[in-house]
């Protein structure tokens, strides 16, 4: 058996500890760094994009089990037409309503129209911004609660004065 040792506010804690929230700190510095990267990327994409429709040749549907319940996602494949080629594509973000069959709408590089995309929406951008900077900064108020810690307290020094 292991003995278990509570640690009183004020006590020194040992500095290795300071590797879990540096840790997180950095693997969600990592997360936002590549999430802005593609954020850009698909903000340049989609300034030379040109708006194209879509036909859904087929969908796919995607169940996610979580504490709310089981949670569905929907996936389409298209096939589309541009200057006189036909394309597909696959893998778009669709809504449970769409259908095979139905028509979306996509966006294609001219220079490359077997790039296809959908762009991101604001909401999902800042969402997803926010949720990183969040973790960010409770990792760094970790770090620096753990660095605290680990540093020996200061004596306490009185005045000749001040003692009783």
């Amino acid at each position: 058996m292991g003995v278990t040792q509570k640690v009183q506010f004020g006590q020194r804690i040992p500095r290795w500890i300071m590797i879990f929230p540096l840790m997180m700190v950095i693997f969600c510095s990592v997360l936002l760094f590549f999430f802005l990267q593609e954020k850009s990327e698909n903000d340049r994409f989609m300034e030379t994009a040109v708006p194209i429709n879509a036909e859904c040749t087929e969908i796919h549907m995607f169940s996610d089990i979580g504490e709310d319940g089981t949670e569905y996602y929907y996936r389409a494949d298209v096939q589309y037409e541009y200057d006189g080629a036909i394309y597909q594509a696959d893998d778009f973000k669709v809504t449970e309503s769409t259908l095979k069959g139905d028509t979306i709408r996509i966006y294609i590089s001219p220079e490359n129209p077997s790039d296809a995309r959908i762009p991101m929406s604001s909401a999902e951008a800042v969402f997803s911004i926010a949720i990183w900077s969040v973790m960010i900064i409770i990792g760094v108020i970790m770090t620096l609660i753990a660095f605290k810690m680990s540093c020996k307290p200061k004596a306490d020094v009185r005045e000749p004065w001040e003692m009783k």
